[in-house]
């Protein structure tokens, strides 16, 4: 062992844990760590707390927009971003900045040329990532219980008003854990695009206040139904009753 190595200081990671589950995008573990370079600016890892912690945030890990968003002592100033790592596959990469509204758009363009009303209904996460319905069950911690999946909007063509409406169920519903959902509607040949998130209980009387609590965001239409979900992924719709 040489001398040098004796003088070798250890360098102080500053890592930050966001409280919910991020995603890596390669091969989507969630045991993901986000920490801050060394030669960070101290000032700003405030700002960036607060985005991650409001869920405001992008794993990158496409080599020519690292090289590009990240270039130690040569990017404009106060621009460097934090970095991450995945501790299954060791894919890495920086945090980036990104509303969700836009980032769901973007996964929504992947599929808008395939997806037709035959097609399967399809669901994000609030991080604009796919899930499957027992993912959803799976999320909602109700152990053998089922959940209902209610929709915030109603017949929806586009996703213009996405912002308004997740506003409204942080309100209103007291919520932050939202799903995206597509929906093949046969009837006008149309692809429906909702909002939702789940409720922990199946009775009827609770279920029923959740598709009418917001038809004011609808023009006063109330949902025709809501989804149940077992713990399997298996699901069956219970119609509105009051339609």
């Amino acid at each position: 062992m040489s001398q040098d190595s004796h003088r070798r200081k250890k360098v102080q990671i500053c890592s930050t844990s966001p409280g919910y589950p991020v995603y890596c995008p390669k091969c989507n573990s969630t045991n993901v760590l986000i920490f801050y370079d060394p030669r960070f600016t101290p000032r700003l890892q405030t700002k960036w707390d607060n985005m991650i912690d409001e869920k405001r945030i992008l794993l990158e890990n496409r080599w020519e927009k690292i090289k590009n968003e990240n270039r130690w002592g040569k990017s404009e100033k106060d621009s460097e971003k934090p970095n991450w790592i995945c501790k299954d596959c060791y894919d890495g990469g920086i945090i980036v900045e990104q509303p969700i509204d836009k980032k769901i758009a973007e996964e929504f363009q992947k599929y808008e040329k395939t997806f037709t009303d035959n097609s399967q209904p399809l669901y994000w996460n609030g991080h604009a990532q796919k899930v499957t319905l027992k993912k959803i069950h799976d999320y909602a911690n109700t152990g053998e219980c089922s959940v209902v999946l209610i929709a915030v909007t109603r017949q929806p063509y586009n996703s213009d008003r996405f912002p308004e409406y997740r506003i409204s169920l942080q309100d209103v519903v007291k919520t932050d854990t939202i799903y995206y959902g597509w929906w093949p509607d046969t009837k006008n040949n149309k692809v429906e695009y909702d909002r939702l998130y789940t409720i922990n209980s199946t009775e009827k009387n609770e279920s029923q206040r959740h598709v009418n609590l917001h038809d004011y965001m609808n023009d006063g239409l109330a949902q025709k139904m809501a989804l149940i979900i077992d713990k399997d992924g298996k699901w069956h719709i219970q119609n509105n009753e009051k339609l």
